[in-house]
């Protein structure tokens, strides 16, 4: 029972990586523009910046997360192009 679960799994997996690795890269590269575009704002207009660390504490937070992101999906997307493929066949499994 489980090496059918196993078999169907892997086979799924392998037909769904084209569209996992193109959500990864998505979402990747929003995150990427999102932190681009706050970078940007803030080192345009550099007073707001003070203002904002000043009566806003949530700003090393929002950057924090944004980063998380980004590096959990880019880092998801190197992984998926660099796994390996096996050959399709059956997966034996020993028990």
């Amino acid at each position: 029972m489980f090496a059918k679960w196993l078999e169907e799994y892997q086979r799924l997996s392998q037909k769904i990586q084209i569209f996992s690795q193109l959500v990864s890269f998505l979402i990747a590269i929003v995150s990427f523009f999102s932190l681009y575009e706050l970078a940007r704002f803030f080192n345009c207009e550099p007073e707001y910046l003070n203002k904002f660390i000043e009566v806003e504490s949530r700003l090393f937070y929002s950057v924090a997360f944004q980063l998380s992101i980004f590096i959990i999906f880019a880092s998801r997307f190197v992984a998926l192009f660099s796994k390996q493929r096996k050959p399709s066949g059956l997966v034996r499994v020993y028990v």
